[in-house]
């Protein structure tokens, strides 16, 4: 875990390219428009379950081969059912498998933020993450609408946790944190060695009861 080089990630993102198309960084305003466009690829955030075929990927890719505002701009013209047709015949050729693995990384990428704990007495959200994403960038940093749209998803995830975390709200989880957590679990797994530490604790117990 290296939070320094997840953030500069995020700042600034490797391209990627799905079925030999370069896309850009997977943006908010991308995984709004494919929400509102019911594309089961909006699954991976959503949680629900839908098949996929291949006419879905196609659109995916060229809503995500271009600026978020931009594919929403132009999402209705005759021109971009042509493209898509053509993209739906290039992901045929290249195996709508593959293509899709693809996209699964594309989407994984996109979505990763720093692991995150709540504090003590912090109250959970019931907005979807895309909502509470989008408004942080809105009212906490000052973006406008177009800006909000088109900033990748693992950066406003790392703005969103610098904010929380300067309010108390929560904490960005460290190495020391997982290395806390490996080792509880660890003791869990394996009753022994729980009982051996104990056991060690134990003289040292004694002496300050004296």
């Amino acid at each position: 875990m290296d939070n320094s080089h997840d953030f500069a990630l995020a700042v600034h993102p490797n391209r990627t390219r799905v079925a030999g198309v370069l896309l850009m960084p997977f943006a908010l305003g991308h995984a709004i428009l494919l929400t509102r466009l019911r594309s089961p690829l909006a699954t991976y955030w959503t949680g629900e379950t839908k098949p996929i075929n291949v006419g879905d990927v196609a659109l995916a890719i060229w809503v995500c081969e271009r600026p978020a505002t931009e594919a929403s701009r132009k999402i209705g013209d005759w021109w971009t059912q042509y493209r898509i047709g053509r993209l739906a015949k290039r992901v045929a050729r290249y195996g709508s498998l593959q293509v899709i693995h693809q996209l699964a990384l594309y989407l994984e990428a996109g979505f990763k933020g720093p692991k995150m704990k709540r504090q003590p007495g912090s109250n959970s959200c019931g907005s979807p993450i895309l909502a509470m994403l989008y408004a942080s960038l809105l009212s906490h940093f000052h973006r406008s609408d177009s800006q909000a749209f088109n900033t990748p998803i693992s950066l406003a995830l790392w703005n969103r946790a610098a904010l929380l975390e300067e309010q108390g709200i929560a904490k960005v989880w460290t190495e020391e944190d997982q290395d806390l957590s490996d080792y509880a679990r660890q003791m869990a797994e394996d009753p022994e060695a729980l009982k051996r530490m104990f056991d060690e604790l134990k003289p040292d117990e004694k002496e300050g009861d004296k």
